[in-house]
């Protein structure tokens, strides 16, 4: 091992979590090496559908997430505005099935200081299709713009490693190093004096590499559907649980428009399965027929996607806040946000946590100085291969429908292997 590290700081994984901690412990004097296996934004990050929630989406909001929410929805709507990137939609419709339940939602909202409407239902929708349905403030946006500009404007003094991460290296009760493997099978070991994962799930394969626990790592997989047609422009939540909460939001693309689905329900792992995948795209779009006459399988193309997620969790059914695992080491740090939104309150969780055990020097190594060009992932959906109306109209009614060659792992073309159907998981 080198007598000096390389670097104060090595951050492994550039997806949200990962680049905002970057820019935020460079801004703070430290030198900071960000190794990253793919693209930017190419794995947890670009599954997700963009929508900046402030906690409309859950009935029984707690006062002090809804602090959390939106302060990490401000924080980023400040990045994306200076960076010129507008959003996909400006506002977001929660529908519920039941009156009852809209207006006892309505009121905890209200008791928690979370504006909201009254509202028809959303373009497309059945007038009737709803019990009750409000309009809220929050907007939904491509992020894809946003990395770029970071990138190319916010990067400048970090260094860049385009390489995997295979393991890390420990002597007692510290990490020592990083071994990292380029796509050319050349290895090197990366030292520094804090090491941050943000790999989403890969975070629990690293830290058992020195660790023999998960600690409060949980790793799932959900699934997104997407819809392209002649469909509005929407961004649309049903909380209630016979909906599973389900969820979209519309993206445009060389002039067509599409809605990327999905809803609450997730799976313990990080694999998928197509009969799985199947029965859950059969589940959602049976759901959404029933609010609009919209889904016509003479007129939509369909696609399905797995998302694997890495999550921190005190309970693996209960959805926690952001936060930070140590696995036992004095300077690692395991990082994962539990929604997009808080992904700048997380950097600044590391940032305080790194200042706590570490003293910055601001100086690289020689073997530290190079930098590599990293690129920008486009969001997960756009490369997915649309099954055509005959298939559409296979799948709602019960018949075969093969989707095994759509539903490709992140990372490529792995074969999907079975998760525990009997372990779902709850937002």
């Amino acid at each position: 091992m080198a007598d000096r590290p390389d670097a104060d700081i090595v951050i492994i994984g550039a997806g949200a979590a990962g680049i905002l901690s970057a820019i935020r412990l460079r801004d703070d004097g430290y030198s900071v090496v960000l190794v990253e296996a793919g693209r930017v934004g190419s794995a947890q990050s670009n599954h997700s559908h963009g929508y900046m929630h402030r906690r409309h989406i859950y009935p029984s909001p707690k006062a002090h997430f809804v602090k959390e929410l939106n302060r990490g929805a401000d924080a980023w709507i400040s990045l994306l505005n200076e960076a010129g990137i507008a959003p996909v939609t400006q506002t977001a419709h929660i529908a519920f099935h039941s009156h009852y339940n809209g207006k006892i939602a309505g009121e905890r909202w209200a008791q928690v200081g979370m504006p909201y409407s009254l509202s028809e239902a959303p373009a497309g929708f059945l007038p009737d299709s709803f019990g009750i349905c409000y309009e809220t403030q929050e907007p939904a946006y491509d992020f894809t713009g946003w990395y770029s500009y970071a990138l190319t404007h916010l990067f400048e003094g970090i260094r860049c490693v385009r390489a995997s991460a295979i393991e890390l290296i420990n002597e007692g009760p510290n990490i020592v190093g990083v071994h990292l493997k380029y796509d050319n099978a050349e290895s090197v070991t990366l030292s520094a004096s804090v090491y941050v994962l943000t790999a989403g799930v890969g975070n629990i394969e690293l830290a058992r590499s020195v660790a023999k626990l998960r600690g409060r790592g949980v790793n799932r997989v959900s699934f997104m559907l997407v819809l392209e047609g002649e469909l509005p422009p929407t961004s649309l939540i049903i909380p209630d649980h016979q909906s599973y909460g389900l969820f979209m939001v519309s993206r445009f693309l060389g002039g067509k428009n599409f809605w990327l689905l999905s809803n609450y329900i997730s799976y313990a792992g990080s694999r998928s399965s197509t009969f799985g995948a199947t029965l859950w795209a059969r589940a959602a779009l049976k759901t959404l027929r029933k609010r609009t006459e919209l889904i016509d399988e003479r007129k939509l193309k369909w696609g399905i996607y797995a998302a694997p997620k890495g999550e921190l969790r005190a309970d693996p059914r209960q959805l926690s806040e952001h936060s930070i695992e140590s696995y036992g080491f004095g300077n690692c740090l395991v990082a994962a946000p539990s929604k997009l939104t808080l992904a700048p309150l997380l950097a600044e969780k590391v940032a305080a946590s790194v200042h706590y055990i570490h003293r910055c020097t601001g100086r690289f190594s020689e073997s530290a100085t190079q930098s590599d060009i990293l690129q920008v992932a486009p969001e997960r959906w756009e490369s997915v291969r649309l099954f055509d109306d005959y298939s559409l109209r296979d799948l709602l009614h019960g018949s075969s429908c093969d989707i095994h060659d759509l539903l490709a792992d992140v990372g490529g073309g792995a074969e999907p292997s079975e998760y525990n159907l009997n372990n779902p998981v709850r937002d």
